[in-house]
């Protein structure tokens, strides 16, 4: 059996609190790095990628966390996230293109002009910093989530994946058995993000 989980405005509140109480920690060692950075003298030939795994709903449309457990998601809340790329022979600048972690790997070796030795599912983003080229046409998002035996509130396997355009995207959450070899759910979502950046209007089977 699994039980209800209800969480008040006040349960929210302390959960952002604790995540921006880490944020803040995360802030404070980045600036301890940068500072060893200089003190060593290498700022001038160091290339510095920051970004982080995924971000979290905090009860929007019902749900927290990532895409996979305890009714997470692959909304914008969960896969925008950060992407900052410190080049010392670079001047700053903000771009807006589809970009995924596969692609960082790639771009930093175009930095450093070394060829990749094989193929990848991963692009460099360099016509994208150097000519504001979009290099993706769509990104790709998978996760896959198994409970623990004890876990009293959820209890079945999940996979969730999205896929997404600059217009279009198309989530689909699959519920499993204990095995992984049944579906027992699915449930298809379809969000204009251009009109509807909230992703509220769910159009699939319109």
């Amino acid at each position: 059996t699994s039980s209800a989980v209800l969480l008040g405005e006040r349960d929210i509140y302390h959960l952002i609190a604790v995540y921006d109480e880490s944020i803040k920690f995360a802030d404070e060692q980045i600036g301890i790095f940068f500072n060893a950075v200089g003190k060593i003298g290498i700022s001038d030939k160091t290339i510095i990628i920051f970004t982080s795994e995924h971000g979290d709903m905090f009860g929007k449309h019902g749900r927290f966390m990532r895409g996979g457990p305890l009714r997470g998601t692959f909304y914008d809340g969960v896969l925008h996230i950060p992407l900052i790329i410190k080049n010392p022979k670079m001047s700053a600048k903000t771009l807006d293109g589809l970009v995924q972690h596969i692609d960082l790997m790639p771009t930093l070796l175009d930095f450093l002009g070394l060829k990749l030795q094989s193929n990848i599912a991963g692009k460099s983003l360099i016509p994208l910093i150097f000519q504001n080229k979009e290099v993706n046409s769509y990104i790709f998002a998978g996760s896959q989530y198994t409970p623990s035996a004890n876990n009293p509130y959820f209890f079945k396997k999940t996979k969730v994946s999205a896929i997404r355009d600059n217009k279009w995207k198309l989530i689909e959450e699959t519920t499993f058995d204990q095995e992984m070899q049944n579906s027992v759910s699915k449930e298809i979502e379809l969000y204009d993000i251009v009109n509807d950046r909230e992703e509220l209007h769910n159009l699939a089977g319109i």
